[in-house]
């Protein structure tokens, strides 16, 4: 009995020490456990799919009307006139119907005095009209006359030259011809008479006679021809000189008259410009005026419905004073709206125009509502003065339906919209938080049974939710879907 007696402590010591094995084994499985779920996590992980798909780019904005006309003032005055009348806001108007009445009694006064003075230079400028048509009749007369004259002198120089000249000297060469005719005769009488009385059959006192007779015909003789002397050197070259002289002085009386018809009538035209440059001066000031009073009544340049707007926190109401190109008001159609909104302009260029949009009001989170792209500002704007590197394009999208179907909108609603700006079937597709690029190539991170793995994929198109596949992925894969930060780091250990 001893012996086995000694046995029993070697037993508990043997069992003792395997049960430390035991417990350092597990303890060494559990540790190699814990290190490999350290190195391989489960992540969370989704299969490629195939299925639609459907690319937007995100809107932001508000319900305004579509193409609403704004009405500004269009008073140009210095003086702002106050709103004495205004038809309440929401109001269906016509055409032409007015919508606000400005105060223009202070225009009206200043209406008067120009419009008193239109009416004086008017009938200056008649009147000055008037004196520029005597004128012309004076210019008329006094031309006609002037010219009467100088064909006058011309016709009495030609008279004289072609008949009272050839006829005065014809008449005394006739003269001298006849008287010396008569000297030949008294001459030979003479003769006969001397002869007779050396015959003795006449006296000497007959002899006396004729030769006294003989005498007197030669001085007749002698007379004749010195006035036909006088009238060549003397009396015609006088005669030619005046009445020539006369002809010129008549035609040079013409030119002075035709400079002086044209002075008189410069001077009458330029009392009738002067005038109508008076006139014309206070018309203008007449037609600012009056202008300024009939835009005091601002009418709807359309048929519609009035919504007033408020300039820098200005509102518009009766007493208010306006200035010149204050917006006022709007018109527009009650029965089409559209939705104002911006875009990055890292999507603007997906952008086309007629492109579909589904558009969600947040007040109305029930209904959502369609529409088309209708216009894009090709310029883009800063959104935010906190982020000046982020720009945005205005676009505007025109909602679909009319009446009863926007009923329930009112311009002023928030509203956010997607646009469509690519859709195809049968796409094999990933959650875009599964594909990253990495060292210029993409790449999505697969958990296999032994371990993660890096593929190198091709990819289509992107947004925000999804990324189309064209290569590298199958539908049986499990694509892990993490950050960023976290795909890297698996990507770079899946290297190593």
């Amino acid at each position: 009995m001893a012996p086995q007696q000694d046995n029993k402590p070697k037993r508990r010591r043997a069992l003792f020490a395997i049960v430390l094995a035991i417990i350092a084994i597990v303890a060494l499985r559990v540790h190699d456990l814990n290190r490999q779920a350290t190195r391989t996590p489960n992540y969370d992980t989704v299969r490629p799919f195939r299925g639609t798909f459907v690319r937007t780019v995100p809107v932001a904005g508000e319900i305004r009307n579509y193409k609403p006309i704004v009405v500004h003032s269009d008073v140009r005055a210095w003086e702002r006139p106050r709103v004495i009348e205004m038809v309440a806001p929401g109001t269906f108007v016509k055409k032409g119907e007015p919508v606000m009445i400005l105060d223009a009694s202070e225009f009206r006064k200043k209406l008067t005095k120009p419009t008193l003075a239109v009416i004086a230079d008017n009938a200056r400028y008649d009147k000055a009209q008037a004196d520029e048509i005597i004128q012309e009749g004076n210019n008329s007369r006094r031309t006609e006359a002037t010219r009467f004259d100088a064909e006058m002198a011309q016709r009495q120089l030609t008279s004289y030259t072609e008949g009272d000249y050839v006829n005065q000297k014809a008449r005394l060469e006739g003269s001298i011809k006849q008287r010396t005719q008569s000297y030949e005769q008294t001459l030979a009488e003479f003769r006969e008479t001397q002869r007779l009385s050396r015959a003795g059959i006449v006296s000497n006192t007959a002899v006396t006679a004729a030769q006294r007779d003989l005498e007197k015909t030669q001085i007749d003789l002698s007379l004749a021809k010195g006035d036909v002397s006088l009238l060549d050197q003397f009396q015609h070259p006088r005669s030619m000189a005046q009445l020539g002289m006369a002809a010129e002085i008549s035609l040079l009386e013409v030119e002075r008259t035709q400079l002086r018809n044209q002075l008189d009538t410069s001077i009458k035209k330029t009392w009738t410009l002067s005038f109508d440059k008076y006139r014309t001066g206070w018309q203008r000031q007449v037609d600012y005026w009056q202008s300024c009073v009939d835009a005091c009544i601002v009418r709807a340049p359309k048929d519609g419905q009035v919504m007033y707007l408020n300039e820098h926190d200005k509102i518009i109401a009766i007493g208010e004073t306006v200035h010149y190109k204050q917006a006022l008001f709007t018109v527009s159609e009650r029965t089409r709206l559209s939705m104002a909104g911006r875009v990055s302009d890292r999507h603007f260029f997906l952008l086309r125009r007629t492109q579909e949009a589904n558009i969600k009001v947040p007040a109305l989170a029930d209904r959502q509502f369609s529409g088309k792209l209708t216009w894009m500002g090709t310029i883009p704007t800063v959104f935010s003065r906190l982020a000046p590197e982020s720009k945005h394009h205005k676009i505007e999208i025109l909602l679909d339906g009319r009446g009863k179907t926007i009923s329930n909108l009112y311009p002023g609603m928030t509203a956010t919209a997607e646009i469509i700006v690519d859709s195809r079937e049968d796409v094999l597709m990933v959650p875009t938080g599964g594909v990253i690029h990495h060292e210029g190539e993409y790449v999505a991170v697969v958990q296999t049974p032994t371990g993660i793995a890096r593929r190198v994929i091709e990819v289509g198109a992107t947004d925000d939710a999804y990324t189309e596949i064209t290569a590298g992925l199958e539908l049986t894969d499990e694509v892990v879907v993490a950050l960023p930060e976290t795909l890297r780091d698996l990507v770079s250990e899946s290297v190593r």
